[in-house]
C-alpha cells in the first residue's frame, strides 16, 4: 500500500469518527432541550393541579362548616 493512500485512509477514518461524535453530541443536546421543555410543562401542570386540589379542599371544608352552622341554628 502506498504511504499517501494509507495517510489518506487514516485521515478519512479520523474525520468520520469526529463527525459521528459531533452528531451524537448534537442529538444529545437536542434531547436535553426537549426534556427540559417537557419538565417545565409537567411542573406547570402539577402547579395547576395543586391549585385545583386546594380549591376543592377549601370548598369541601367550607361546605361542612356551613352545614354544621345550619344544624346548630336549628
Amino acid at each position: 500500500m502506498d504511504g499517501k493512500l494509507l495517510a489518506l485512509l487514516i485521515v478519512v477514518v479520523v474525520f468520520s469518527f469526529a463527525y459521528v461524535e459531533r452528531r451524537q453530541k448534537n442529538q444529545l443536546a437536542m434531547k436535553k432541550q426537549q426534556q427540559a421543555g417537557t419538565d417545565k410543562e409537567t411542573a406547570t401542570v402539577i402547579k395547576d393541579l395543586k391549585k385545583r386540589v386546594e380549591t376543592l379542599e377549601r370548598i369541601a371544608t367550607d361546605r361542612g362548616a356551613r352545614l354544621s352552622d345550619e344544624i346548630d341554628a336549628l
